[in-house]
């Protein structure tokens, strides 16, 4: 067995991880049809993982007709076909895809595509789900499976020129009907049908908050990741702020709080903050990650909240993950409706489908909602 590489990662479950990479070596050909993979044990001790990891990564490609059990004899490659996710499939007008990078149930992006799902589910559709881990994975599971497929729903990740190429590709070679279910990119987007919560609005909202209760002192932590669904709440944050005609406090972090280095980075960044002679008195995040991070952060350095500053994040997934909702976090934060997300894309690609020479791209913004908790005031 070739050496498989893993990364211990909230986002990316190892589980996932090892999903992901068999999946790809099975479509390259490194795996023949009816071939036995190896067995949990032996994938256990060669990567250094529990046998419940190896065993929810083979029941996902066996869910997906990657693989089949023997009772007694093993797990094996399955046959070879057009699509083993819909070998029983008449009518093509019924199924419809969903790409969207692998992650946590938990991410924003599964619960965008619960609700895509459970849409679909609701009118009679069936759903081929395609997760992937890098842009070339989803291509070819896209090619796998877009002669069984009506249309496609995208949920975009980071903004790179592999996803933007793919976007083009789907749309203008294979000829899907594409809807993007998320941010969309920054260069020219092809004239797809768009929907994305209103982060424009929504940051605006919450500034315009702090701004009433007197805050003049209002920092905006931010990633130097180029993930294009910041952008509209770093123009919401810029241009209130120039019109309220106030000091941008722009705090740009290079990694992500949740990994060693970006933890430490924020630390450092807070500490000289407060340490400064006119520290901020209110405090957004770009997104719930980098609040929950800044509220860890403030706790430890004794400062309380919302009395000495104001804290926010951005997408709720603190009530809508119930990983984080078991936390019971005390963090306020503009909700984005990631289930209405899902729901709108299904509507508009199955309105794309059924008339499809009639259609012009719709951008569909949904509108945000501020949730108060403890750190913010009434």
């Amino acid at each position: 067995m070739q050496t498989i590489s893993l990364e211990r990662s909230k986002e990316y479950p190892l589980y996932l991880q090892l999903a992901a990479s068999l999946r790809d070596r099975i479509d390259r050909g490194e795996f023949e049809p009816n071939e036995a993979l190896p067995s949990e044990t032996e994938f256990s001790q060669k990567l250094k993982i529990c046998h419940l990891t190896i065993r929810k990564a083979l029941k996902k490609l066996q869910e997906e007709g990657y693989i089949y059990k023997i009772r007694g004899k093993g797990t094996f490659v399955s046959e070879k076909q057009n699509s083993p996710e819909l070998d029983d499939i008449v009518d093509k007008h019924k199924v419809v895809g969903i790409s969207v990078p692998e992650s946590s149930e938990d991410s924003h992006s599964g619960l965008t595509c619960r609700g895509v799902v459970d849409y679909f589910h609701n009118h009679a559709y069936r759903v081929i789900r395609m997760d992937y881990i890098n842009m070339r994975e989803e291509r070819i599971r896209v090619e796998r499976n877009h002669k069984f497929m009506s249309g496609l729903i995208l949920r975009p990740p980071l903004n790179n020129a592999d996803a933007f190429e793919n976007l083009k590709y789907f749309s203008r070679e294979l000829k899907l009907p594409v809807v993007l279910s998320g941010h969309a990119f920054t260069r020219k987007t092809p004239p797809v049908d768009i929907v994305r919560s209103d982060d424009y609005n929504g940051v605006r909202d919450i500034i315009g908050k702090f701004f009433l209760r007197g805050h003049r002192r209002i920092a905006f932590i931010t990633t130097n990741l180029p993930e294009d669904g910041f952008s509209p709440r770093m123009e919401g944050y810029q241009n209130f702020m120039n019109e309220a005609e106030l000091e941008p406090l722009h705090i740009n972090l290079h990694g992500i709080p949740q990994t060693r280095s970006g933890s430490q980075e924020l630390c450092k960044i807070l500490n000289d903050c407060f340490n400064a002679k006119q520290p901020p008195t209110a405090i957004l995040g770009v997104n719930d990650l980098t609040a929950i991070a800044t509220y860890n952060i403030l706790n430890s350095m004794g400062i309380r909240m919302p009395d000495d500053v104001e804290l926010s994040g951005f997408g709720d997934v603190i009530s809508q993950s119930p990983y984080y909702a078991s936390m019971n976090l005390p963090v306020s934060s503009v909700k984005i409706d990631y289930a209405k997300l899902g729901h709108e894309a299904a509507e508009v690609l199955i309105k794309r489908i059924k008339n499809p020479e009639n259609h012009e791209p719709e951008l569909i913004e949904i509108p945000t909602r501020f949730i108060k908790r403890g750190t913010t005031r009434e």
